[in-house]
């Protein structure tokens, strides 16, 4: 009789090699997929050591470090041995999703950022060795390690060669990542190398304090690299900021302006915008902007706080955007979850950079904001890669013939998910942005929302400050606004017309004013050399001060009417203004 067998799939070792390559973009996105995991062990830091000349030694380590090592250090709840066996050793274990679909959390209260099961197998794009010591505060510790390489060679994955022992821990708790065999050495050596990390890990790792509970230290070869922070001094020196929050119904907007806002670059600007807006703290200006249509719809208001001009407000429910998309269930709204932001806008011009004492030099601010540009999306402090201009700002500014809005280049800001209410916003897998679906469309949409309410209200400001400057240069130089560019050119032409006549009585003036200036010259001498006053020095002194009495008189008269002139050319150049406008 023919014996029955049963058929069945088996994975050669080699499709996990492909797929660990396979599944992150790089080096450093598998370097972070690593430090994400310190966050999931509810550590509160991740020390994070590169050397890539295998200087440094580990104690117990079974693989050499001749082209360096990667160590990813942490004082986490660390790992017992069923840990291992299940997180380490067991190919897409999904115990972290399960952990977040049913609305749980690690024992530190936080929801795990891993949820594939396959992130473990990305860190074969740093290297070709993986060793890990770890201990739980309950259990004996642990040294397990493989080679990436046995994957290639070996039939089965049984036969993949695993170093498993019992260890001496030196911490109560924690876990040491070991990568050695560096793969691309040459990625973390260098100064060229060492900017592009500093900025890679900058943008990977939030540089907003209030959105991360955790820290975050990197040495590569013995140099502390260090992060960009977005600290508040930095943020304060923003002349826009703007809130965002959707509490999973309703999105509110909420926005702030300085007066510095509306100041112009250019010193001539700068001294009318003084005039015309500071010298009141730019009360008539608000009073302007009340009396226009929008300022009811933008809910603009007086600030409360010196450091802020005027502040505005909108909210848009989410089941009331113009294209709103259901959940695939087909009840009701694909929700994408609550979440939360926060943007600044600013200028990079020389008198903003003038009026701020965080950096030294403009080219260092410039840069700064640069650098860090973008708005960019958190899941708890850790970045969703996405591109940088991924809402389109610049889009809209290149295509608008006069465009008050958010640039791309000076825009910072950060959208805040958290791995337990926005579980439904999927990261695609090699972490290269989200999954498409009815929930990103949704969160894409009241973000576009947050994007036009924005362009709404810079162009109201830009356009209202150009009616406003308009109107108090009219007033200023006393134009009536139905005049005709004709009639203020002929009345500064009439003006200025003036200007000869008064030139020709001051000649006469100084010619009569210096004759006699000389002739008291004369008699001040005779008096300082005089040993007595005779009656005709006395003649002498009369005469004088005779002349100086009507020369007096006229001086009077002169200055008057040039007093007059001169305010009547300073109206004239509010005319130029006028007539520029």
């Amino acid at each position: 009789m023919e014996k029955q067998t049963r058929a069945h799939f088996e994975v050669h070792p080699s499709v996990v090699y492909q797929l660990g390559e396979s599944l992150i973009t790089d080096a450093i996105q598998a370097l972070i997929e690593l430090v994400k995991n310190c966050y999931d062990a509810d550590a509160t830091y991740a020390k994070v050591t590169i050397d890539t000349h295998g200087v440094i030694d580990v104690d117990g380590a079974i693989y050499p470090s001749q082209s360096g090592r990667i160590l990813v250090e942490d004082d986490g709840h660390g790992m017992d041995l069923a840990d291992v066996e299940s997180g380490w050793l067991t190919i897409s274990n999904r115990k972290k999703r399960e952990l977040k679909h049913a609305k749980k959390t690690t024992p530190g209260g936080r929801s795990p950022l891993g949820d594939k099961g396959l992130g473990r197998l990305g860190v074969q794009r740093l290297g070709e060795n993986l060793e890990i010591f770890t201990k739980s505060k309950a259990e004996q510790g642990y040294h397990f390690g493989f080679s990436w390489l046995d994957f290639e060679t070996a039939p089965k994955l049984e036969d993949v060669d695993v170093h498993l022992a019992e260890i001496k821990y030196p911490q109560q708790h924690g876990t040491k990542v070991v990568v050695s065999g560096l793969r691309e050495p040459d990625l973390w050596r260098g100064q060229s190398a060492l900017k592009r990390l500093e900025q890679e890990l900058s943008r990977m790792i939030s540089p907003y304090r209030q959105i991360r509970d955790f820290t975050v230290a990197v040495v590569v070869d013995g140099k502390p690299l260090e992060l960009l922070e977005i600290s508040d001094q930095i943020r304060d020196i923003a002349p826009v900021r703007y809130s965002l929050a959707f509490d999973g119904t309703q999105l509110v907007i909420q926005g702030r302006t300085r007066l510095d806002f509306f100041r112009p670059s250019s010193s001539k600007e700068a001294e009318q915008f003084a005039l015309i807006s500071e010298s009141d703290d730019g009360q008539a200006f608000f009073d302007f902007l009340q009396t226009q249509k929008l300022a009811k719809p933008l809910g603009l208001t007086r600030s409360n706080s010196k450091r802020w001009f005027v502040e505005f407000r909108w909210q848009r429910p989410l089941a009331n955007l113009d294209k709103v998309h259901p959940a695939p269930s087909g009840h009701g709204v694909a929700n994408p979850g609550p979440f939360a932001g926060e943007v600044d806008s600013f200028d990079l011009g020389t008198t903003a950079f003038q009026n701020q004492s965080v950096f030294d030099r403009i080219s260092e601010y410039r840069r700064h904001i640069k650098e860090l540009s973008g708005i960019r999306v958190y899941r708890d402090g850790f970045a969703i890669r996405v591109d940088h201009d991924w809402l389109k700002l610049g889009a809209q500014w290149t295509s608008a013939t006069s465009y008050y809005g958010l640039k791309p280049d000076n825009t910072l800001g950060y959208i805040a998910l958290s791995a337990r209410d926005n579980m439904e916003l999927e990261e695609t897998t090699d972490r290269e942005g989200f999954k498409d679906s009815p929930y990103f469309r949704n969160f894409y949409a009241l973000l576009d929302e947050f994007k036009t309410f924005t362009t709404t209200a810079h162009d109201f400001f830009g356009r209202s400050w150009i009616e406003f400057r308009k109107m108090r240069n009219e007033a200023l130089a006393r134009v009536d606004s139905r005049k005709t560019v004709e009639d203020i050119s002929q009345a500064i032409k009439k003006g200025l017309a003036e200007a000869p006549v008064h030139q020709k009585s001051l000649e006469v003036f100084k010619t009569r004013l210096s004759v006699s200036a000389t002739a008291s010259k004369a008699v001040a001498l005779r008096l300082r050399s005089a040993k007595e006053i005779t009656p005709e020095l006395r003649e002498k002194v009369t005469e004088a001060l005779s002349d100086l009495e009507p020369l007096l008189v006229e001086a009077k008269a002169v200055t008057d009417r040039l007093s007059t002139y001169l305010d009547e050319i300073g109206a004239l150049r509010g005319m130029g203004q006028v007539l520029e406008d």
